[in-house]
């Protein structure tokens, strides 16, 4: 299975344009920039996503919608509970139960959004690393094949790559 991480783009802040809470807050203009640059970068070297799962938080959605709309024109995504902010590498496990992933995606590409720091923590544990950053838009790409081994980190991605 290949497992892609992502983070969410830039969003607004709350207290700007009405929104009062943090599940509330949409990507911003350079959020919206920030992912279709990535997923476009992304689709120009061949990358096709056969599952998107995201936190039920509206940045998150907002930017797998955009990583659906460029990597597979037919996908939609997923929202669990799983991975809203705060999740931990046992939320993610708990995700892998609950969609049956490696029952039933266990030779295809997978795209997980969620927020920080939660994504670099969750990828040092996958790949056995430690310190992984993520800033806004940032993905990385894990080849995992077996779910109680580490996973091998085989790429890295921010927006300004596909700049």
């Amino acid at each position: 299975m290949i497992c892609f991480i992502a983070r969410h783009g830039h969003a607004i802040n709350v207290g700007e344009q009405g929104v009062t809470k943090d599940v509330d807050r949409p990507l911003s203009v350079t959020g919206k920039k920030q992912i279709t640059s990535v997923a476009k970068g992304l689709s120009q070297i061949g990358v096709k996503i056969d599952l998107i799962l995201c936190s039920p938080f509206k940045r998150t959605q907002e930017t797998a919608l955009i990583y659906a709309e460029n990597l597979n024109k037919d996908q939609k995504f997923f929202v669990t509970s799983h991975l809203e902010s705060g999740a931990r590498i046992e939320n993610y496990k708990a995700a892998f139960d609950e969609f049956k992933l490696w029952q039933n995606y266990a030779q295809k590409k997978i795209l997980f959004v969620g927020h920080a720091p939660d994504v670099g923590k969750v990828v040092d544990v996958l790949v056995s690393i430690k310190g992984m950053s993520f800033d806004t838009g940032n993905i990385a790409q894990i080849q995992l094949d077996d779910p109680d081994a580490p996973g091998i980190l085989t790429g890295f991605w921010s927006p300004s790559i596909f700049q």
